[in-house]
């Protein structure tokens, strides 16, 4: 048996990686490997082909053999680390992935800390994720390219809600507008922040910014359009985002199916636009289109770059498009899998009781929702749910405890909800110690915050003002002596509604606000003695005869004018055009 030429296989094996031809590069690996079971450098480019052809699961279980002692007398695995680790990021198994990395002892490389990092950002530990980014850029002995970098931390800030930092650190000072004009990405996560602060006006802006620094990037590359159009759909899912948000349904609409239909590279640009799609077009519309796109971006969650935040909202809208189509069956199966991914997430208590409800089950759906706000503190979403159920079924005062149990209790429209369902249940006086609450509440807040003051302002006069109705005219007046002390001293209905409340059981105070009341000038035409002679007001009755005798008679009036004009001139009657009959 001849023996193999093992440097001309490494000659033909080079030549494979540098034409990028894996598949010929894997088989020659194979080839050395039999003939030299210990090559590290065999292994090593064995690895390489793996990765570049995408094999992360064969890649890894030649990392890692099942059989121990299977590499030879190196078992060489630590050499492999970062592959194994990507290996795992890969594959999805990202805590692994992380715990790999971490066993790493320092100093570690380059290439492990940038894998870290982005496993981090998967796993949502956002904190560790920036640390690691901050750390590189301030590190002035490794060569780095900082850009890429302030991209990923860019990203990772606004993906962890500190969006008001990307402003602060990156949108002023004419270094930064320099660098967002160089960087496309850079500038993209600009817009995202600009989007979570709520300014969509300059968010829009910054995005179409954005999109003509990656064009002209990307047109400087010598790109074709349709590479270039690949390039920019995710800047087109990002504006029609927010074309939603300012409620331009058909707008977002239009430009969500037009970036699915160019069949967009980035997977996750794909379930983006597809789930949002599904979520613009609202219930019960297009429920079978919805149903193949959710699908179709449910099909690639495990190909995407997508935040964990993103893929559980994706699994979420799908179990409830099948709720909304009645397939009952498959919406359980979905719930069920959730429950158990995501045991403490309140929008599988949600789903479970629209099922029930659905089974007009409505008592248990009530029982679950109210045995889930137990155990929960910050479940305003179950909240708001079972107010809305027993709103439909007329327990008023339900609804309105229920409200009161809210975090947002205070909010001033969660208070004009539970201030009327009081009312209608006619229970006027918790329907008033809702609103005081709601009035200490905001008064605590109110000194030196403009916006609190006016909502303070707004629940002291709601207070007053129901407390009057009730007759209560002790406290009706302390609101109303509130409102002209503490909020504004000239406020006229205030003033005269202590006025009228005070003079139910304390005259001599109606009397001194009273004198703060502006004076009524008076009408020199009226003769006061004629006024005093004049006779009683007529009856309402005798009013509406009196009424509707000068109406008649100014119909028959007009008749008769009619009448004239008609003798004086008269018109010619003209026939009757028939129409032609068809044939």
């Amino acid at each position: 048996m001849a023996e193999t030429d093992v440097p001309a296989l490494f000659a033909s094996l080079q030549e494979a990686i540098e034409e990028g031809d894996y598949d010929r590069s894997l088989h020659i690996c194979d080839e050395i490997l039999t003939a030299a079971p210990d090559n590290a450098l065999a292994k090593q480019c064995k690895v390489l082909s793996f990765l570049n052809l995408q094999k992360f699961q064969e890649a890894l279980e030649f990392i890692v053999p099942k059989k121990k002692g299977a590499w030879g007398k190196d078992a060489a695995v630590v050499g492999f680390v970062f592959e194994r680790a990507y290996c795992l990021y890969r594959l999805n198994r990202l805590k692994e992935s992380a715990e790999l990395l971490t066993s790493v002892p320092a100093p570690r490389s380059l290439d492990l800390q940038l894998l870290e990092a982005q496993v981090a950002y998967r796993l949502q530990d956002f904190d560790t994720c920036i640390r690691i980014y901050e750390q590189l850029l301030k590190d002035t002995g490794i060569e780095i390219d900082k850009r890429e970098v302030t991209v990923n931390l860019t990203a990772t800030l606004v993906s962890s809600n500190r969006f008001d930092e990307v402003l602060e650190r990156y949108t002023k000072g004419k270094q930064a507008r320099a660098a967002m004009k160089d960087s496309h990405e850079l500038a993209y996560n600009i817009a995202c922040a600009i989007i979570d602060s709520g300014d969509l006006h300059a968010a829009k802006e910054q995005l179409q910014m954005a999109e003509d620094v990656c064009r002209k990037s990307f047109a400087d590359d010598s790109l074709s359009e349709d590479e270039i159009r690949d390039e920019l759909a995710v800047f087109q899912v990002q504006l029609a985002y927010i074309l939603q948000r300012e409620n331009q349904t058909a707008e977002a609409t239009e430009m969500y199916t037009n970036v699915l239909k160019n069949k967009p590279s980035d997977p996750s640009v794909v379930a983006v636009a597809a789930n949002n799609l599904m979520t613009v077009r609202g219930a019960g519309h297009s429920l079978f289109d919805s149903l193949k796109r959710i699908n179709q971006a449910a099909s690639e969650l495990n190909e995407t770059r997508l935040t964990a935040r993103q893929r559980i909202a994706i699994a979420f809208n799908r179990c409830l498009l099948l709720l909304q189509m009645n397939k009952f069956d498959e919406c359980k199966t979905q719930l069920e899998m959730l429950q158990s991914q995501y045991p403490d997430d309140s929008r599988t208590i949600a789903i479970q009781a629209a099922l029930l409800l659905k089974e007009k089950n409505v008592e248990t759906a009530v029982d679950l929702l109210k045995n889930y706000m137990s155990s929960h503190k910050n479940a305003d979403n179950i909240n708001f749910i079972l107010a809305q159920i027993q709103v439909n079924n007329s327990d008023w005062e339900g609804a309105a405890s229920t409200l009161r149990s809210s975090a947002n209790r205070f909010q001033p429209g969660v208070v004009t909800t539970v201030v009327q369902l009081y009312e209608r249940s006619g229970n006027m006086e918790s329907s008033c110690k809702a609103l005081e609450e709601a009035v200490d509440h905001w008064q605590s807040k109110a000194s030196g915050n403009e916006e609190s003051q006016a909502v303070y302002a707004s629940l002291l006069r709601a207070h007053a003002d129901l407390n009057l109705k009730m007759k209560r005219y002790a406290e009706a007046t302390a609101s109303y002596q509130k409102i002209l002390e503490e909020v504004d001293g000239t406020d006229i209905g205030a003033l005269s509604g202590l006025v009228f409340a005070a003079s139910y059981f304390k005259p001599s105070l109606a009397e001194q606000y009273q004198a703060r009341l502006p004076r009524i000038d008076t009408i020199s035409s009226v003769d006061a003695e004629e006024l005093e002679n004049a006779g009683l007001p007529k009856r309402a009755d005798e009013r509406r005869q009196q009424a509707k005798t000068a109406d008649n008679a100014a119909v028959s009036s007009n008749v008769s004018a009619s009448t004239v004009g008609a003798v004086d001139k008269k018109k010619k009657k003209k026939k009757q055009k028939m129409w032609k009959s068809p044939n």
